[in-house]
């Protein structure tokens, strides 16, 4: 079970680096249209093409990076079957964070098992989510829920196209 547990943890960590790519993907827009034209202007041809080589060879590494994340994002989805974290307000100031999750598990005899997992904490107001905060103001909802694997699998694509 502890190595199933390592392995989201790796997999959500993954996600989380290609979060930082996307990032990459407007750096080397900015890099393309305003810093090379600039460097090509006033240091010269020469020094605007070692750059332009840089960058070409950090894209290369970063379509490698997204493919990893995707394929590790694909091994974590083989097993995790569901995963939600429901906010619900119990008074003015207290809410209650609800982590679900549910994994497929293959028995040593070959049998596959659901394993749920449920973690409640209390969350102060100042600790939830912009979007629960932003639900409650506009209509009062005392609830609020986010499906982290439909999340991620549309970042994921995001990334992918």
């Amino acid at each position: 079970m502890e190595e199933l547990v390592a392995e989201i943890v790796a997999s959500m960590l993954n996600v989380l680096v290609e979060v930082a790519f996307v990032l990459w993907v407007e750096i080397v827009n900015w890099v393309s249209v305003s810093l090379l034209t600039w460097i090509q202007n006033d240091l010269g041809a020469l020094i605007a093409e070692s750059v332009r080589a840089a960058f070409f060879t950090l894209g290369a590494v970063t379509l490698a990076a997204y493919g990893a994340v995707k394929a590790s994002w694909d091994e974590l989805r083989r097993f995790l079957i569901e995963a939600l974290v429901e906010f619900e307000q119990v008074s003015s100031t207290v809410w209650i964070k609800r982590f679900t999750t549910t994994l497929l598990k293959v028995l040593e005899s070959g049998q596959p098992t659901l394993i749920k997992r449920e973690v409640e904490e209390e969350v102060d107001w100042d600790h939830l989510p912009l979007e629960v905060r932003s639900a409650w103001w506009n209509s009062a909802q005392k609830n609020h829920k986010v499906d982290f694997i439909e999340v991620r699998d549309k970042e994921i694509q995001t990334l992918t196209h």
